[in-house]
C-alpha cells in the first residue's frame, strides 16, 4: 500500500520515542502494553502530533464503549484475534491513509507544510475557536493578492477541515460532511474576503461540534462510571485500578473527571458511599456490625471500625447506640 514500517516497539514509551525521531503517518498499537498502554499513548500522540492516524488493537469488549467516551481522536479500532478479515481491515486503514495523503499533496498547493497543518489540528483537537479562527486568517493572508491563488488555498483549508472532521467526529454530529456542498461555497466566492468569512465560519463550526462531542462523551462515561460504583459499591475488591481496568481510561483521566465533576477523588467518593450505607444499616439493631461491614463493602470488621470512625467521629457501635437514643428512632 506504500507504507514503510518506520520501527517496532515492546511498549508504549519505546512507541512514542519512536514517533518522536521518526514522524510517521499512522501508528498501530494494542492497548495492553507495558510502562504505558496504548491509550496513554494516544493521548500522547494527539497533543504531540495530531495529524497521525491512530489504530488500536483490543481484545475487550468494553473498548467500544471507552473510543467513543475517550477523546484521543483514535481513527479505527480493531477486536483480537486478528482473522484474515480483520487483515484486510488493516490494510484498508492503510490504503486510506495513503489515498489521503496523496490527496492532501495534491490539493494543498500553499498550505504543504506540515507544521502548518498541525497547527491548524491541535486548535481543532482543543476545540480553540479563536485560534482556528486566526489561523484561517492568517494562512489567506499570506496567499498573496491574487484571488485565484486565495481561493485555491482556501479550498485546500477547506479539504484539510473535512478531513479533520471525518476521522474525529461520527457522521451524525459532523457539521463539515458533504464536502461538494462546502467546495461549492468556495467556488462561488468572488472575494478573499468572502473566502476568509467562509472558511472561518466552517472552522467554528467545526471547533463547536469537537467541544459538543468531548462534552457528551465525558458526561456519558462519568455516568457509566458512577452507576457502576454506585453498583458495586459492596464489593471489597472494588477500587480505581478495576474501574480503569473496565473501562479502559487511565488513572490521570479517571482522576480528572472525578475532580470535574465530583470535586472529590474515586476513593473518597467510594468511601462517602460505604459509610453513608453502613450507617443505614446500623439503625437496624437486628444486623451484627461485622454483617454491617461486609454489606458495606469491607472484609475486615476491625478497619471497617477504625474507617467508620474517622468518618463518623464515633465507633459502629457507639453510633448504633446514640441513633437508638435520637427520638426519631423511638417506637
Amino acid at each position: 500500500v506504500g507504507f514503510e514500517c518506520a520501527g517496532v516497539a515492546y511498549n508504549g514509551r519505546q512507541a512514542l520515542d519512536l514517533v518522536r525521531r521518526h514522524q510517521p503517518n499512522a501508528v498501530i498499537t494494542d492497548v495492553r502494553m507495558p510502562i504505558m498502554d496504548g491509550l496513554e499513548l494516544a493521548r500522547h500522540l494527539r497533543e504531540e502530533y495530531p495529524g497521525i492516524a491512530i489504530l488500536i488493537l483490543s481484545a475487550y469488549d468494553e473498548f467500544e464503549y471507552a473510543k467513543t467516551a475517550i477523546d484521543y481522536g483514535v481513527a479505527s479500532y480493531l477486536l483480537k484475534p486478528l482473522d484474515r478479515k480483520k487483515l484486510d481491515s488493516v490494510m484498508a486503514f492503510l490504503r486510506d491513509i495513503r489515498n489521503r495523503i496523496d490527496h492532501l499533496s495534491a490539493s494543498l498547493s500553499t498550505v504543504t507544510d506540515r507544521r502548518n497543518l498541525e497547527r491548524l489540528f491541535t486548535n481543532l483537537q482543543k476545540a480553540d475557536r479563536e485560534g482556528a479562527a486566526a489561523f484561517v486568517r492568517e494562512v489567506l493572508a499570506g496567499s498573496g493578492p491574487d484571488f485565484d491563488t486565495a481561493q485555491r488555498v482556501a479550498a485546500a483549508l477547506v479539504s484539510s477541515l473535512h478531513d479533520h472532521a471525518g476521522r474525529n467526529l461520527p457522521a451524525d454530529q459532523n457539521p463539515l460532511l458533504h464536502l461538494d456542498a462546502l467546495m461549492e461555497r468556495i467556488e462561488t466566492e468572488s472575494r478573499t474576503e468572502g473566502l476568509v468569512a467562509a472558511v472561518t465560519e466552517m472552522a467554528i463550526r467545526l471547533c463547536d461540534a469537537v467541544a459538543s462531542a468531548r462534552n457528551f462523551a465525558t458526561r456519558h462515561i462519568v455516568g457509566a462510571i458512577l452507576a457502576y460504583i454506585d453498583g458495586h459499591f459492596a464489593d471489597p475488591d472494588l477500587s480505581a485500578r478495576q474501574v480503569m481496568d473496565r473501562f479502559n481510561v487511565s488513572q490521570s483521566y479517571l482522576c480528572q473527571i472525578f475532580r470535574r465533576y465530583k470535586g472529590t477523588s474515586l476513593n473518597t467518593h467510594l468511601t462517602t458511599l460505604r459509610m453513608e450505607h453502613a450507617a443505614r444499616l446500623l439503625s437496624d439493631r437486628g444486623i451484627p456490625v461485622a454483617s454491617v461491614a461486609q454489606a458495606s463493602g469491607y472484609a475486615d470488621p476491625h478497619y471497617f471500625s477504625r474507617v467508620f470512625r474517622k468518618y463518623h467521629g464515633l465507633s459502629p457501635v457507639e453510633y448504633r447506640r446514640a441513633r437508638q437514643g435520637s427520638p426519631e428512632d423511638r417506637p
